[in-house]
C-alpha cells in the first residue's frame, strides 16, 4: 500500500508541530550550533495620551504583525484595561515551557490528547516602591501541568524535568541596558 502525499504530509504533523521541519532544524543546529541563535527585536512605546493603553508594541511575527497593548495594574496607576507587563511575562514563561514540552513529545513521536497548564505567581512590588532591597521580587512560581499522552508516569516526570532544563526562559537572562538618545 502506498501512502498519498496528503497522508505523508499529515504524518509530518504531531501535536500541531511539523516534525519534519523540526527534525531538519535540529539536524542543522547539531551540524552548526550557530544556527540555534535567533535574534529578536521588540520595540515598546509608552503612550502619554489619555484614554489609550499605556504601553504599545507592534510585534512582527514571521508572517504578520500583531499589536500588543499593556497597562499597569490599577494599584500602580494604570487603568486595568489591558494585561499587565507581568501577565505578559508569565504568559511568555508558561507558553515557552508548554512549547518546550510539546516539542520534546513531538520529536519523540508521542501524541498528546490534551496539554495545558496553569501558572500561579507571587510578585513582591516593595522594591519597585523603593522600600526594599529585595533582589528576588518573584517570590514563587507554580505550574500545574495537565498532559495526557501515552507515557508511563515515570517517563512523563523525566520528560517534564528535561523540558524544565531545556526551556530557554528558565535560564538567567544576560541583560545589558544602553541609553539611546
Amino acid at each position: 500500500m502506498t501512502m498519498s502525499a496528503q497522508d505523508s504530509k499529515n504524518n509530518d504533523i504531531i501535536n500541531n508541530i511539523n516534525v519534519k521541519t523540526l527534525g531538519e532544524s535540529f539536524r542543522r543546529i547539531k551540524e552548526n550550533p550557530s544556527k540555534a541563535l535567533e535574534k529578536l527585536k521588540i520595540n515598546v512605546k509608552w503612550r502619554l495620551v489619555k484614554n489609550y493603553p499605556q504601553i504599545y508594541s507592534e510585534i512582527v511575527a514571521e508572517k504578520a504583525p500583531l499589536i500588543l497593548e499593556s497597562e499597569l495594574q490599577t494599584f500602580l496607576g494604570g487603568k486595568g484595561i489591558r494585561p499587565t507587563p507581568m501577565q505578559y511575562f508569565f504568559y511568555g514563561v508558561a507558553a515557552s515551557y508548554l512549547s518546550t514540552i510539546m516539542l520534546i513529545l513531538s520529536e519523540k513521536g508521542i501524541h498528546a490528547s490534551d496539554a495545558k497548564l496553569e501558572l500561579e505567581a507571587e510578585v513582591d512590588y516593595s522594591r519597585l516602591a523603593g522600600i526594599s532591597e529585595n533582589r528576588d521580587p518573584i517570590k514563587r512560581v507554580l505550574i500545574y501541568l495537565q498532559l495526557k499522552c501515552d507515557l508511563p508516569e515515570e517517563e512523563l516526570l523525566k520528560l517534564i524535568e528535561d523540558a524544565k532544563m531545556r526551556c530557554p526562559v528558565f535560564s538567567p537572562m544576560n541583560l545589558e541596558i544602553k541609553l539611546k538618545r
